[in-house]
Protein backbone atom coordinates (compact mmCIF):
# COMPACT_ATOMS: atom_id res chain seq x y z
CA UNK A 1 0.00 0.00 0.00
CA UNK A 2 2.54 2.60 0.65
CA UNK A 3 4.84 1.80 -1.93
CA UNK A 4 1.54 2.25 -4.33
CA UNK A 5 0.85 5.52 -2.57
CA UNK A 6 5.18 6.53 -3.35
CA UNK A 7 4.76 5.66 -7.20
CA UNK A 8 1.51 7.72 -7.48
CA UNK A 9 3.08 10.53 -6.06
CA UNK A 10 5.92 10.56 -7.65
CA UNK A 11 4.10 9.82 -11.03
CA UNK A 12 2.10 13.06 -9.90
CA UNK A 13 5.12 14.87 -9.57
CA UNK A 14 7.43 14.13 -12.47
CA UNK A 15 3.60 15.05 -14.13
CA UNK A 16 3.87 18.99 -12.65
CA UNK A 17 7.56 19.41 -13.45
CA UNK A 18 6.93 18.12 -17.17
CA UNK A 19 4.03 20.45 -17.42
CA UNK A 20 5.47 23.52 -15.64
CA UNK A 21 8.19 23.09 -17.95
CA UNK A 22 5.99 23.06 -21.21
CA UNK A 23 4.00 25.66 -20.13
CA UNK A 24 6.99 28.02 -19.35
CA UNK A 25 8.43 27.02 -22.69
CA UNK A 26 5.32 27.84 -24.41
CA UNK A 27 5.31 31.68 -22.89
CA UNK A 28 8.62 32.25 -23.45
CA UNK A 29 7.79 31.35 -26.96
CA UNK A 30 4.82 33.62 -27.39
CA UNK A 31 6.13 36.63 -25.31
CA UNK A 32 9.48 36.07 -28.18
CA UNK A 33 7.06 36.18 -31.03
CA UNK A 34 4.65 39.28 -30.00
CA UNK A 35 8.09 41.06 -29.05
CA UNK A 36 9.07 40.28 -32.62
CA UNK A 37 5.31 40.99 -34.52
CA UNK A 38 4.97 44.35 -32.62
CA UNK A 39 4.30 47.66 -34.14
CA UNK A 40 7.08 50.02 -34.76
CA UNK A 41 5.56 53.58 -34.80
CA UNK A 42 7.90 55.82 -36.86
CA UNK A 43 9.63 58.38 -35.31
CA UNK A 44 8.55 60.91 -37.13
CA UNK A 45 4.45 61.12 -37.59
CA UNK A 46 1.26 62.87 -36.44
CA UNK A 47 -2.13 61.99 -35.49
CA UNK A 48 -5.49 63.21 -37.47
CA UNK A 49 -8.63 63.76 -35.45
CA UNK A 50 -11.38 63.45 -38.20
CA UNK A 51 -14.44 65.23 -37.36
CA UNK A 52 -17.91 66.08 -38.40
CA UNK A 53 -18.02 69.74 -39.29
CA UNK A 54 -21.20 70.83 -37.94
CA UNK A 55 -21.95 68.63 -34.78
CA UNK A 56 -18.06 68.14 -33.46
CA UNK A 57 -18.06 64.42 -32.95
CA UNK A 58 -15.68 62.14 -34.45
CA UNK A 59 -16.35 60.74 -38.32
CA UNK A 60 -15.87 57.29 -38.14
CA UNK A 61 -14.19 54.22 -40.28
CA UNK A 62 -12.83 56.47 -43.17
CA UNK A 63 -9.76 57.14 -45.52
CA UNK A 64 -7.89 60.86 -46.15
CA UNK A 65 -5.45 60.79 -48.66
CA UNK A 66 -2.14 63.31 -48.01
CA UNK A 67 0.19 64.02 -50.52
CA UNK A 68 3.68 65.38 -49.83
CA UNK A 69 5.59 67.68 -52.18
CA UNK A 70 8.14 66.50 -54.79
CA UNK A 71 6.30 62.56 -54.23
CA UNK A 72 4.05 61.79 -57.00
CA UNK A 73 2.19 59.08 -54.80
CA UNK A 74 -0.30 60.02 -52.31
CA UNK A 75 -0.76 57.80 -49.18
CA UNK A 76 -4.05 56.88 -47.66
CA UNK A 77 -4.25 57.23 -44.16
CA UNK A 78 -6.97 54.84 -42.50
CA UNK A 79 -9.51 56.59 -39.72
CA UNK A 80 -10.35 54.34 -37.05
CA UNK A 81 -13.34 53.53 -35.01
CA UNK A 82 -12.73 56.17 -32.93
CA UNK A 83 -11.95 59.14 -35.63
CA UNK A 84 -8.05 58.81 -35.26
CA UNK A 85 -5.69 58.22 -37.67
CA UNK A 86 -2.01 58.45 -37.86
CA UNK A 87 0.29 59.95 -40.72
CA UNK A 88 4.21 58.48 -41.24
CA UNK A 89 6.17 61.77 -42.57
CA UNK A 90 8.99 60.80 -44.82
CA UNK A 91 12.16 62.61 -43.53
CA UNK A 92 13.09 65.68 -44.59
CA UNK A 93 9.87 66.65 -45.90
CA UNK A 94 8.29 69.98 -44.97
CA UNK A 95 4.71 69.88 -45.19
CA UNK A 96 1.89 68.31 -46.74
CA UNK A 97 -1.85 68.63 -47.88
CA UNK A 98 -4.91 66.42 -47.29
CA UNK A 99 -7.75 65.66 -49.69
CA UNK A 100 -11.03 63.38 -49.77
CA UNK A 101 -10.45 60.00 -50.28
CA UNK A 102 -12.78 58.66 -53.12
CA UNK A 103 -14.02 55.20 -52.34
CA UNK A 104 -17.21 53.59 -53.05
CA UNK A 105 -19.42 53.41 -56.47
CA UNK A 106 -18.08 54.90 -59.06
CA UNK A 107 -15.37 56.53 -56.82
CA UNK A 108 -17.46 59.07 -55.25
CA UNK A 109 -16.50 60.42 -51.88
CA UNK A 110 -18.28 60.22 -48.78
CA UNK A 111 -17.52 63.48 -47.32
CA UNK A 112 -16.56 66.51 -48.45
CA UNK A 113 -13.49 68.74 -46.52
CA UNK A 114 -14.50 71.28 -44.42
CA UNK A 115 -11.28 73.48 -44.84
CA UNK A 116 -8.27 74.83 -46.36
CA UNK A 117 -6.61 71.26 -46.58
CA UNK A 118 -5.55 71.55 -50.12
CA UNK A 119 -3.23 74.31 -49.05
CA UNK A 120 0.56 72.97 -47.52
CA UNK A 121 0.22 72.41 -44.14
CA UNK A 122 3.93 73.17 -42.08
CA UNK A 123 4.31 69.82 -40.24
CA UNK A 124 7.13 71.66 -37.79
CA UNK A 125 4.03 73.36 -36.46
CA UNK A 126 1.83 70.48 -36.54
CA UNK A 127 4.36 68.78 -34.35
CA UNK A 128 4.59 72.08 -31.92
CA UNK A 129 0.95 73.46 -31.49
CA UNK A 130 -1.33 71.05 -33.18
CA UNK A 131 -2.75 72.29 -36.27
CA UNK A 132 -7.23 73.19 -35.82
CA UNK A 133 -7.83 75.23 -39.50
CA UNK A 134 -10.78 77.01 -39.90
CA UNK A 135 -13.72 75.23 -39.99
CA UNK A 136 -16.44 76.22 -43.24
CA UNK A 137 -18.99 74.13 -41.92
CA UNK A 138 -19.57 75.91 -38.54
CA UNK A 139 -17.66 78.77 -37.53
CA UNK A 140 -19.08 78.20 -33.70
CA UNK A 141 -17.54 74.86 -33.30
CA UNK A 142 -14.42 75.71 -31.51
CA UNK A 143 -11.96 72.59 -30.82
CA UNK A 144 -8.43 72.23 -29.96
CA UNK A 145 -5.30 70.11 -30.96
CA UNK A 146 -2.80 69.21 -28.67
CA UNK A 147 1.29 69.32 -30.18
CA UNK A 148 1.04 66.32 -32.92
CA UNK A 149 -2.59 66.44 -33.94
CA UNK A 150 -3.96 67.73 -36.59
CA UNK A 151 -7.78 68.04 -36.96
CA UNK A 152 -9.67 67.53 -39.90
CA UNK A 153 -13.52 68.71 -39.89
CA UNK A 154 -15.51 67.11 -42.68
CA UNK A 155 -19.55 67.31 -43.50
CA UNK A 156 -20.71 63.43 -44.47
CA UNK A 157 -22.37 63.22 -47.92
CA UNK A 158 -25.66 61.71 -48.17
CA UNK A 159 -26.21 57.87 -49.33
CA UNK A 160 -28.71 59.21 -52.17
CA UNK A 161 -27.47 60.95 -55.53
CA UNK A 162 -28.43 65.12 -54.84
CA UNK A 163 -31.40 65.97 -57.19
CA UNK A 164 -30.83 67.65 -60.28
CA UNK A 165 -33.56 70.52 -59.84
Amino acid sequence: MYLAAYNYSMRGLRYSIVHAILSAAVVAASLDCSAQNAPVRPTRGLTIYMVNGKTGRPMRNRSIRAKFPGNTQRTTVKIDSRGFGYLQIPAGTPAFSLSVARTGKKHRPAYTACGPFNDLIPIKDVLAHGYVPLDACSPTLKLRASPGVLIYFAQPLPWYPPSRD
